[in-house]
């Protein structure tokens, strides 16, 4: 018996050493699988860093690319309202001049003024010719030997003429009574028609 019992002490004290190594070496193992996996997540979170980064460079790169497209198209849009309403007033003088008439005056040459933008009517001149009746009472330098009375109801006409052929066309601006509009004869400056009243030049 003591033999037995001596044999299966020899066996236990054989067996701790190995079993010792089992676990160490397990230790080691789940330590270098721990290592290998916290490696593992710092390399992915610096691959997502770096995408993260990228992304916001990209993203930045994009809004810059639209705001440019963007502003682009807003000048292109702005270039073409502008062509727009440029060859409507071209159109116009070029169907006014000569053409409307009154028995006292021709409309000689007609310039429409505009905002930088071409967004509001801010003035016309509409530079008037005289006809023979009115070519007899002209003296010169924009003055008439008619009372002002009877100048002021030969302009309204003609003034009303070229502002209801204005608004006929399309693609124009708003002709509003708040609109200035100066009357010159041979380039003299006669009168100004504002809110349906016509001042003459020198008028207060």
């Amino acid at each position: 018996m003591e033999e037995l019992s001596s044999s299966l002490s020899l066996d236990k004290q054989k067996q701790s050493p190995q079993i010792n190594k089992l676990a160490l070496v397990a230790t080691v193992l789940s330590g270098t699988t721990i290592i290998a996996g916290a490696i593992a997540l710092i390399v992915v979170n610096n691959n997502f860093k770096t995408q993260v980064t990228t992304l916001k460079t990209e993203n930045a790169a994009l809004i810059k690319t639209v705001k440019s497209v963007t502003e682009k198209q807003s000048a292109i849009e702005r270039d073409l309202h502008s062509l727009k309403i440029s060859s409507a007033f071209q159109r116009i003088a070029h169907t006014v001049e000569g053409a409307l008439v009154t028995d006292d005056f021709v409309v000689n040459r007609i310039n429409i003024y505009t905002e930088d933008a071409d967004t509001k009517l801010t003035g016309i001149n509409i530079d008037l010719e005289n006809q023979p009746r009115m070519a007899l009472v002209y003296k010169q330098s924009g003055q008439y030997n008619i009372s002002d009375r009877e100048l002021r109801a030969k302009i309204k006409p003609i003034v009303d003429q070229v502002e209801d052929y204005y608004k006929k066309f399309p693609d124009t601006l708003d002709w509003t009574s708040s609109t200035p509009v100066n009357i010159t004869v041979n380039n003299y400056s006669i009168a100004t028609v504002k809110n349906g009243e016509v001042k003459l030049e020198g008028e207060k």
